[in-house]
């Protein structure tokens, strides 16, 4: 919908590029991704202003080097259950083809973590989740953020993405699951 959420791309060890800020999904080129560095946060190189999501990206690329694409996403289902505060159960055979557990979803920041580098802090948030969990994020490829929505991970962004959309049809078949 709109611009909602944000796909980056590791292109080195140390560097990513990740969606402008607020453009026009039809219209952007390739050379209007903002490239970023991973260790410092500096924007290298960009016309644009980079995704607002951009420091928890460089969180997870800093933490997991395997991480090669991140995508993330405000949709209806996996939101719904980040605003309910609820991990997605595994409830079936789906779920389990991606995620050997639950799809955990992060604990609420505190009001200082939202005032104060909330995009850094949802990042160490994530981190902190899969840790406490014991979550390999090659067996995880994704959670919930409490109150945001959905991040995912893979070997590229378009496996990322592809994971974000697993995890939208799994989070629907749980709502639907839990109802009946």
């Amino acid at each position: 919908i709109q611009s909602f959420g944000n796909v980056s791309q590791r292109i080195s060890q140390d560097l990513f590029v990740i969606k402008p800020s607020g453009v026009n999904l039809k219209k952007i080129k390739s050379n209007d991704l903002v490239t970023v560095e991973i260790s410092t946060g500096k924007i290298i190189k960009s016309k644009f202003k980079p995704s607002s999501d951009t420091e928890t990206h460089r969180v997870l690329y800093k933490t997991y080097p395997k991480i090669q694409g991140i995508a993330h996403s405000h949709t209806i289902f996996l939101t719904s259950w980040a605003q309910a505060g609820k991990s997605i159960p595994n409830l079936g055979t789906t779920h389990s083809d991606y995620w050997q557990k639950d799809i955990p979803i992060t604990k609420e920041l505190k009001k200082f973590e939202i005032k104060k580098n909330y995009e850094l802090n949802t990042g160490k948030a994530i981190v902190r989740t899969l840790k406490q969990k014991k979550l390999n994020p090659d067996f995880s490829p994704g959670v919930l953020t409490r109150y945001h929505g959905a991040f995912s991970w893979g070997s590229s962004c378009n496996e990322a993405v592809k994971n974000l959309e697993a995890m939208e049809f799994i989070a629907e078949l749980a709502f639907y699951t839990s109802i009946i």
